[in-house]
């Protein structure tokens, strides 16, 4: 599918959502759709793809679900990019959890869809720069 025609697809399968805003549009490219919170603009999650080869959900904090298909029939994008609004949609309705690597303490975002979950990760420089910050030593109360 090229990008014109997952534009089109992306209108139809934007949820509605209350107390969100929603924007469809192409940027480099790809077509994308990107709900914001009403209630704090800076709570975001964008829904983009080229068509075909990759498709992904970034959220606010460097955290994303990227999914690779080489070679997606039009059905395969419908499912993924159903799979992927329906994410996006949970995360700005607020069903999702922060959890941490036990080694690492990476955090991991998952997000609870009608249809299982999704874990939402940073990227790989964004995990490489949090293990690497100095960590602040645990006190005990005195």
């Amino acid at each position: 599918m090229d990008t014109p025609g997952v534009l089109v697809l992306m209108n139809s399968l934007v949820p509605s959502t209350s107390g969100s805003s929603s924007e469809v549009g192409v940027r480099d490219g790809a077509a994308f759709w990107k709900i914001s919170s009403d209630v704090d603009a800076s709570d975001y999650a964008v829904v983009w793809t080229p068509g075909d080869r990759w498709f992904a959900v970034d959220v606010a904090g460097g955290f994303s679900y990227t999914y690779f298909e080489e070679d997606a029939t039009d059905e395969d994008v419908v499912k993924v990019l159903d799979k992927l609004t329906e994410g996006a949609r949970a995360y700005i309705e607020g069903h999702r959890s922060t959890h941490f690597s036990r080694v690492w303490k990476l955090p991991t975002i998952r997000v609870e869809t009608r249809d299982g979950s999704m874990e939402l990760r940073l990227s790989l420089v964004g995990a490489v720069k949090r293990a690497l910050q100095p960590r602040r030593a645990k006190t005990r109360g005195r």
